[in-house]
């Protein structure tokens, strides 16, 4: 028998009790997980999970599950139909991708973009989203999850595009927080769809020779913005026009880039200019394939503390 550890996972609302294994359960774990009361399975193992070796979650009732591993085996379809809670680090065969149509549950979701098939935007009850891997950073493709909090997307380093559009097209209310890491953006246009945005940090690993000016007035009808980093994509321009919003007070700015004297209040937060790289070249402590480092599920599953 396998050493478990049963942990109390914080979620929304609450939290779920969770078994944690190293290795794959065996027969006389899954008897006794049959039999529990638990909400979910954690498996955490520097081997590789076999074919099959998760059938057995059809008959139990999981509501929370973390695969990690170097190979993940396919999720039984039942399975994901219940699955509230949802993060996958490895490698996963392209016959075992999961349809977003066979989610209906989710809540949150860490994986990468090519662990998925289908129209993210089906995933109508996800409220907070961990993207890695992302060859498509279009805000668009989550047009229908109007009931999104918190978005993290991790873009691809060998994807053909690294400049994320924050417009999702329709309206996301509950949208507070958005993390951009390993890309870029080149316009704000859209964003006032996002009325509850509170917190926008996004951290390009390289830019254009010809570094884009950005206009920030679109960021005025976020009436609830208190974070805004994002002068590493570009010039900032329009920043007067934030003196308005109540909660923000400091903004994150590119010394270089600056257009001198400012006619705002706004305090700037300098930062240096980032060392121009290829498109293609690895960045230190950053994977070449672009894949997700950060295990942490906490950012997921319950509101991040402020910095």
């Amino acid at each position: 028998m396998n050493r478990v550890a049963i942990r109390r996972e914080p979620v929304e609302g609450g939290e779920l009790k969770v078994a944690w294994f190293r290795q794959p359960p065996e027969a006389e774990d899954r008897e006794r997980l049959l039999e529990s009361a638990l909400d979910g399975i954690g498996i955490e193992t520097a081997g590789r999970l076999e074919r099959g070796s998760l059938d057995w979650l059809d008959d139990f009732p999981c509501r929370y599950l973390h695969l990690g591993s170097k190979v993940l085996p396919p999720i039984p379809t039942a399975t994901q139909r219940r699955l509230e809670h949802l993060s996958l680090f490895g490698r996963l065969s392209r016959r075992d991708v999961l349809r977003t149509e066979n989610l209906p549950a989710l809540r949150t979701l860490s994986a990468d973009d090519e662990h998925l098939a289908g129209d993210l935007s089906r995933l109508e009850k996800l409220e907070g989203l961990h993207l890695g891997k992302v060859r498509d950073p279009d805000f668009a493709r989550l047009s229908g999850c109007t009931g999104l909090s918190r978005v993290r997307f991790e873009c691809s380093l060998t994807g053909p595009n690294r400049v994320v559009r924050l417009d999702p097209g329709a309206e996301l209310p509950l949208l507070s927080e958005i993390v951009i890491e390993r890309g870029r953006i080149e316009s704000l246009e859209g964003v006032e769809r996002l009325p509850a945005l509170r917190y926008l940090v996004v951290v390009p690993t390289s830019i254009p020779e010809d570094v884009p000016r950005i206009d920030v007035r679109p960021l005025a009808g976020c009436r609830r913005l208190d974070h805004l980093a994002i002068g590493l994509s570009g010039r900032l321009e329009g920043v007067r026009h934030l003196e308005s919003l109540p909660d923000l007070r400091q903004l994150t700015e590119v010394e270089e880039w600056s257009q001198g004297v400012h006619d705002d209040a706004l305090v700037r937060l300098w930062n240096a200019a980032p060392r121009l790289v290829p498109a293609d070249a690895p960045i230190s402590g950053v994977p070449v394939d672009g894949s997700r480092t950060d295990r942490s599920r906490a950012w997921l599953l319950v509101a991040s503390p402020r910095p």
